[in-house]
Order: C-alpha cells, then sequence, then structure tokens
C-alpha cells in the first residue's frame, strides 16, 4: 500500500529551489500544493503561491487551512548559528506544532535535513543506523531539530540530503574553471545529489505508507575528491592546482561516505546515480 496523494492538501515551507521541485512532482500525484516564502515571485502555477516569512513568530496566521502534509525545506540565508537554530531547530516543530493545535489533521511531515549530522572524518560508511556524530553548529541544529519534530504526534521523517547541486548550483564548476579547486593532499570522500533526485526523493517518501524516521538521500557514488576535481578539470579543459589541505570548502562537508540503501529499498532511484552523470549533464 501507499500513501495516496490525490486530494491532499500539501505546504512546502521554503519554497526554493528543491521544494518548488518537489512540489511540482507532488501536484503531479494529485496533491493540492502550497509554496510559502517570504516572496512568492519564484513560485510557479500550478502551485499556490503563500507569502510569508515563515520564522516570523505570527506566521502560521496566512497560512492555508486543512493541511494534511508539510514538507519543510527552509533554508537559512547564512552561515551562522542563529540562523541555523531558528531555521532547523525551532522553525520546522513550532509550524508543525502550531497546525495540530490550530486542528489541521495533519498526517505528515518531511524535514529536508543534511548529512551533516555525521561529522565523521575518517572515510567512514555511514548510514540510518550509524549514530549522528555532528562536528559543527550546522549539523546539531540539525540533529536537534529533527529530535524536536520526532517529539510531535505526526509521522515524521528526515531527509538527511548531501550536498545540493544541479540546475543554477554551478559553484564547483566554476572553482575548478578558475583554478580555485586544490584537490585534497589524500583521500577525501564527498557526498552530493542532484536537485531533481533531492526533489523526486521528497515526493516519494511522502508516498510511503509506512516511512522510517529518516533516509540518507545521496547518489550511488560517494567519491573521492581528487577524483572529482580531476573529472570535471578534463571535462573543462583546465589545470588543477596543486594538491592542498587549506581549501575550507573541502573541508566542511567531512570526510565520509554515505549509503543510500535504505532509500533505494524503498524503490526510489536516483537519476543522476554518479557526479559523473549530474555533471555531464550540466555541462552539456
Amino acid at each position: 500500500m501507499s500513501w495516496d496523494l490525490r486530494g491532499r492538501r500539501v505546504l512546502v515551507a521554503g519554497a526554493g529551489d528543491v521544494g518548488v521541485a518537489a512540489g511540482l512532482l507532488l501536484h503531479a500525484a494529485g496533491a493540492t500544493v502550497f509554496g510559502a516564502r517570504r516572496t512568492t515571485a519564484a513560485v510557479p502555477p500550478p502551485l499556490q503561491p503563500v507569502a510569508v516569512d515563515l520564522l516570523a513568530p505570527d506566521a502560521f496566521a496566512a497560512l492555508p487551512p486543512d493541511l494534511d502534509a508539510l514538507v519543510w525545506a527552509v533554508a537559512p540565508h547564512i552561515h551562522d548559528p542563529e540562523a541555523y537554530r531558528r531555521s532547523y531547530t525551532e522553525g520546522p516543530a513550532r509550524l508543525a506544532a502550531a497546525l495540530l493545535g490550530r486542528g489541521d489533521a495533519l498526517q505528515r511531515v518531511v524535514l529536508v535535513a543534511s548529512t551533516s549530522v555525521y561529522g565523521h572524518q575518517r572515510g567512514e560508511v555511514v548510514d540510518e543506523q550509524t549514530s549522528p556524530q555532528p562536528s559543527s553548529f550546522a549539523g546539531e541544529a540539525i540533529l536537534a531539530g529533527e529530535r524536536a519534530l520526532a517529539a510531535l504526534p505526526v509521522r515524521t521523517t528526515s531527509l538527511r540530503f548531501a550536498g545540493i547541486y544541479g540546475p543554477g548550483r554551478t559553484w564547483l564548476i566554476e572553482r575548478v574553471r578558475r583554478g580555485h579547486a586544490a584537490p585534497p593532499t589524500a583521500a577525501r570522500f564527498g557526498n552530493r545529489i542532484h536537485r531533481d533526485d533531492g526533489a523526486a526523493a521528497i515526493a516519494h517518501v511522502l508516498t510511503l505508507d509506512d516511512p522510517a524516521p529518516c533516509y540518507v538521500v545521496v547518489d550511488d557514488d560517494p567519491a573521492d575528491l581528487r577524483e572529482v576535481y580531476a573529472w570535471l578539470a578534463a571535462r573543462l579543459g583546465v589545470p588543477l592546482p596543486p594538491a592542498s589541505d587549506d581549501d575550507a570548502t573541502t573541508r566542511r562537508g567531512g570526510n565520509k561516505r554515505c549509503d543510500n540503501r535504505l532509500l533505494r529499498a524503498t524503490g526510489w532511484r536516483p537519476r543522476y546515480p554518479s557526479y559523473r552523470d549530474g555533471y555531464a549533464a550540466m555541462l552539456g
């Protein structure tokens, strides 16, 4: 059995790039989808736009009634402890509790979270059974938000996304093109998910009759960053700078290999199973 989306009323809180892509898939499956964000010019039809600051104390009065499901896809605008606390620890649980408190028959909540809850640094394989060990304020705030949602009387699933890339997310391509991406001196594993595959995971999990409390949302290829940088440089026809361990951007993602087998076991499959597939589509 599956949870039928036809006729459901779904709020995508944080209708940005990933949220909109997921919302379009949910609408195609028969749901009425509301896309909430501060400014709604980027919320396309057939999604129904809701202009609201989701982190404001009075945000809930502006939301549509009788919601069946909530997707929290709000990302902080700055890499700051307070911004992460508001976006991940306080925001989603407060909104879900408010919807339940006003009488909505809320049945599902999906939190777009992050693999930063795993602060592993030795190339370990991590999955849903791995005890989270956040090593940053971002991972700590996200893990606290997961636990706050799990305490509410509603079925909640946390989707731990790896680094998102895809249309409009070309920062690594540009770093390599400009000679700013120094490969690490030793093996360092990175994890990623294409925007379209992440959006498909959100929509897919909402159809599951009995979803797990969390899923790791990554592609099939936790690749050594030296390999990724070299492949991109070859495709772009540019040299790589000398290997270095001074790149803070490279270090921020940790050094781990995220395993997506639990999500794949539910029937989800990435359209872009490796960085080669996703970046090749972007580069044309």
